[in-house]
């Protein structure tokens, strides 16, 4: 649009002149060839990033907007520039705007006069003036030349950014645009809020708590028992109790690393467990004494609740509460049987049996029943993470698919109005027809003009339902793109096979269209590098959906999130531990509307 404000002023300039000033003609005609070609080839690099959707540019500002000063400065205006050799990031982005919007309307309301650019840092922030000196020459012809949104997009850019923006008049009769704006990387940034939750502080701190209180608890049911004992009996057994507190300190630290390594930390608590008996045999620990030691259970169902709620694969888990129920009675018996008497009686073989058995079975039941709440919290868990992570790949999804098609709107309206206008200026350029060229010039500006107008009513539209500003997102997937997705993975390198389409997918309702293909795409994307293969099968009314090859697909949260994505398909999954997976979904539509983005219910 720069380009071709500068065809018109020159054009037209050169028209008013031509009886006085012939010689212009042919510089104006040269200038609009150039300019015209140059335009050409801005517009069609535009387009192929729109249709490419490269990643934005991030190199310096300084050089592209030295090389903008540089270029209004070749249309006749002496302009100065003075700015930071390392301007970079979106402050340097909307300084590079503002000045190319302050140079044009320099050239369209003030031809002649001289320009100034000056950028600084001022306290971590960049401020930013370019200001001209009055007019020489009266505008003529310049009405209609912009889109009606110069200061208005100058002041955008700079809130953009987290700046402000002024413009107004100089005592001498120029105009004076004047910006600040955040430097570097904070420009942008939003507030933060007063208080966010740390979770992984929260976690990390929640592991070394869990450990504190496992050991305070039998300490302070120890001093609590020695509170009874009689002076002279706590004098006496002071040693003893320090190494009893020493000893369920040493038995609680493993839970330091219950979420890292639960198998771990459970073997260790076994391990530390028999330390207790072992002191009492070697130190000759009274009884009063070492039955403070039974307290350290306490660690023992923490453990067993680690393993069920963070150890890897759930269903494996079931051993940890018998070997702690074993465990922990024979333990027990141990303490209770170290000094040779079991409640004032001789301990014999009878005791040694009949006791661990009695007290696995108190204990068993416990242990499972705190097994199971680690299951549960683990299941909540990850099919709350299973809920987000659908929400948040559908949504990011729709979201891709909608700015796919607004870019490739933007280019078709680029290469359909913008381009055959500047086409045809610079063809009339190479004939030599200056009225031609002007009026083409001004034809492609109102076609620029339009398009930009037609972004900003898609703005206040709000972004109708389905779509971004009233027009319809780009449509779901649906089964028949599974092929492209085998392809896509076969192109990687991983070898992959469908079968059974398009027989499988015919006449489906687009819900179930849906779920086939998230279905599928979730299982081949869980990370395997083997080779896989899905195969559809559509008998009496039921989908049947097969997919082998995928083993981390069979557990953990992308398990969980199949089973989310299934479930809002009204069907059913089976997954083996070979690493096979069977989903059914019925054919036909099912009785409630399923949603592509599920709401989580933990949000």
């Amino acid at each position: 649009a720069h380009h071709l404000t500068s065809v018109v002023v020159s054009v037209e300039a050169a028209c008013r002149l031509q009886d006085s000033r012939p010689d212009l003609a042919a510089e104006a005609l040269s200038f609009a060839e150039r300019t015209g070609t140059e335009t050409l080839t801005a517009l069609q690099r535009l387009v192929g990033v729109l249709r490419d959707a490269d990643d934005a540019d991030h190199r310096p500002m300084s050089a592209r907007i030295e090389e903008l000063v540089a270029g209004f400065g070749r249309l006749g205006r002496p302009v100065t520039a003075r700015l930071p050799g390392d301007l970079t990031g979106p402050a340097a982005e909307a300084v590079h705007g503002i000045v190319r919007e302050a140079l044009t309307n320099t050239l369209r309301y003030a031809p002649g006069a001289a320009a100034r650019v000056l950028v600084r840092r001022t306290g971590g922030l960049l401020d930013v003036t370019v200001e001209n000196t009055a007019p020489r020459l009266v505008p003529q012809g310049a009405g209609g030349l912009g889109a009606g949104r110069g200061l208005a997009g100058m002041r955008e850019r700079a809130a953009s950014v987290g700046g402000e923006l002024s413009a107004k008049p100089t005592r001498e009769g120029g105009w004076r645009v004047h910006a600040t704006l955040p430097d570097g990387a904070q420009a942008g940034r939003p507030a933060e809020s007063a208080w966010r939750r740390d979770v992984l502080r929260e976690q990390r701190l929640a592991d070394p708590a869990v450990a504190l209180t496992a050991t305070v608890l039998p300490v302070a049911f120890a001093l609590a028992l020695a509170e009874d004992w009689p002076a002279a009996a706590r004098r006496a057994d002071l040693p003893g109790l320090l190494v009893v507190c020493g000893l369920l300190a040493l038995h609680a630290l493993p839970l330091l690393w219950r979420r890292r390594a639960p198998w771990t930390v459970f073997l260790a608590v076994m391990v530390t467990a028999w330390a207790g008996p072992a002191a009492v045999t070697v130190l000759r620990l009274p009884s009063e004494v070492a039955q403070c030691l039974v307290g350290g259970t306490v660690v023992e169902v923490l453990a067993v609740y680690a393993v069920a709620a963070f150890g890897h694969g759930p269903g494996r888990t079931w051993p940890a509460p018998v070997a702690a129920a074993l465990g922990t009675a024979c333990g027990v018996t141990a303490l209770a049987c170290a000094d040779g008497s079991v409640a004032g009686e001789p301990a014999g073989p009878f005791d040694a049996v009949v006791l661990p058995f009695a007290l696995s079975v108190v204990l068993c039941p416990v242990l499972l029943a705190v097994w199971g709440t680690g299951l549960l919290v683990r299941r909540r868990r990850l099919r709350a993470l299973a809920y987000d992570d659908f929400a948040l790949a559908g949504s990011l999804w729709q979201a891709d698919r909608a700015a796919e098609a607004e870019r490739r709107r933007l280019a078709d309206s680029l290469r359909d109005a913008v381009l055959t206008h500047t086409r045809a200026l610079v063809a009339a350029a190479r004939r030599g027809e200056m009225e031609e060229v002007a009026g083409t010039a001004r034809a492609a500006l109102a076609a620029m003009r339009e398009m930009l107008h037609s972004l900003d009513e898609g703005d206040d539209e709000g972004g109708g339902e389905g779509g971004v500003g009233g027009r319809p997102l780009a449509p779901s997937p649906s089964a028949a793109d599974l092929d492209a997705l085998c392809h896509a993975l076969r192109s990687a390198g991983r070898d992959v096979r469908l079968r059974g389409l398009p027989e499988a997918a015919r006449e489906l309702p687009p819900s179930v269209q849906v779920s086939v293909y998230r279905i599928v795409e979730a299982a081949l994307g869980a990370g395997d590098p083997g080779p896989a293969r899905v195969t559809l099968r559509r008998r009496r009314g039921t989908l049947r959906i097969t997919v082998t090859g995928v083993r981390l697909a069979v557990a953990g949260p992308v398990c969980e999130r199949l089973r989310v994505q299934v479930a809002a398909g009204a069907g059913r999954l089976v997954c083996e531990p070979a690493g096979t997976l069977r989903v059914s979904l019925p054919a036909g539509a099912v009785p409630a509307p399923v949603q592509e983005v599920s709401p989580s219910p933990f949000a």
